[in-house]
């Protein structure tokens, strides 16, 4: 009934308010479209330093983020030089972000109506590590990537087709970066008024260079267990107890030391495992040697000390 009442032109009227209101217009004539379609480019350029202590990574980046112009695109705009302030902006914000320092910052136009927004910093992350398998142990840094006010109903956050590049320059004193992965983050985190946001995640992984902990702490602690089970070849007990007592006071500085310069000291890495088992080792090479020689026959005192002597 209400299809025969109303005339052809009011329904194509009503059509023509609704295809509107759905994208929106601004108020001067131009049309909007969401959500925006924003590619990131996201390029590391120098990883400057990752440390077990503070659980900090520091980052020299580019990142770049295209869009197509609401302004400037749709055929109800009329004036081209759009002023500063209707300039969309996506405003990424890094979630892991401590500190920042903007080196570089350009805005590009092209003809087709594209801006892309580049800016180069310097950039500190916090990176939550586990140390269960040090000294060989992978570390994984995440980065989110997400607009700091607009939700996913505004722009929608997609990567390029290599939004990723790992640099050449990369190795540092403890870590070598061998990946970066880049992917869309279905559990994006959510504002204080649960706002869905759109959101991208970069993850680095990190090989830890175990030849530092190799040459200072692995090889000497296992010779100085080897010593300590050499030591079944001297009779003399008294140089036995004090190789014995040496060797426990180096290994235990040697792990003190190592030990102290990670956020997580006293925590369960397989570094224990070694340390475990060289200790274990010397006490029961000392264990061993009173057994053996307790089982000795008796000998004349003078040969002791003449032993001794020798020795």
């Amino acid at each position: 009934m209400i299809m025969k009442v109303l005339p052809r032109s009011c329904w194509l009227f009503i059509l023509w308010i609704l295809a509107f209101s759905s994208t929106g217009e601004s108020s001067q004539g131009v049309v909007r479209v969401y959500p925006l379609i924003v590619k990131v480019h996201f390029e590391i350029d120098e990883i400057l330093f990752l440390d077990d202590d503070s659980q900090r990574m520091g980052l020299r980046i580019t990142l770049a983020t295209q869009w197509k112009d609401p302004y400037r695109t749709h055929v109800h705009t009329s004036d081209k030089n759009v002023p500063s302030k209707n300039e969309f902006d996506p405003e990424l914000f890094m979630d892991a972000q401590d500190e920042s320092v903007l080196l570089h910052r350009s805005t590009q136009v092209t003809s087709e109506g594209k801006r892309r927004q580049s800016q180069r910093l310097i950039s500190t992350f916090t990176c939550r590590m586990r140390f269960n398998w040090l000294p060989v142990d992978v570390q994984i840094c995440s980065i989110t990537l997400r607009s700091a006010i607009y939700d996913k109903h505004v722009i929608f956050l997609s990567w390029e087709d290599d939004p990723i590049v790992l640099p050449a320059n990369g190795n540092n004193a403890n870590f070598t970066p061998i990946a970066v992965e880049s992917s869309l983050d279905g559990d994006c985190l959510k504002s204080a008024d649960a706002t869905d946001f759109s959101c991208l995640r970069v993850k680095i992984v990190f090989q830890r260079n175990y030849h530092r902990y190799l040459i200072a702490y692995i090889i000497p602690t296992g010779l100085l267990a080897l010593v300590a089970w050499l030591t079944l070849f001297i009779r003399c007990s008294s140089i036995r107890a004090l190789i014995i007592v040496v060797c426990m006071f180096t290994i235990t500085t040697l792990m003190y030391a190592t030990y102290m310069n990670l956020a997580c000291p006293w925590c369960l890495k397989l570094l224990d495992a070694w340390t475990l088992t060289c200790g274990v080792s010397c006490n029961t090479s000392w264990i061993g040697k009173s057994l053996a020689f307790v089982r000795l026959p008796a000998t004349p005192s003078y040969v002791l000390r003449t032993q001794c002597t020798v020795s």
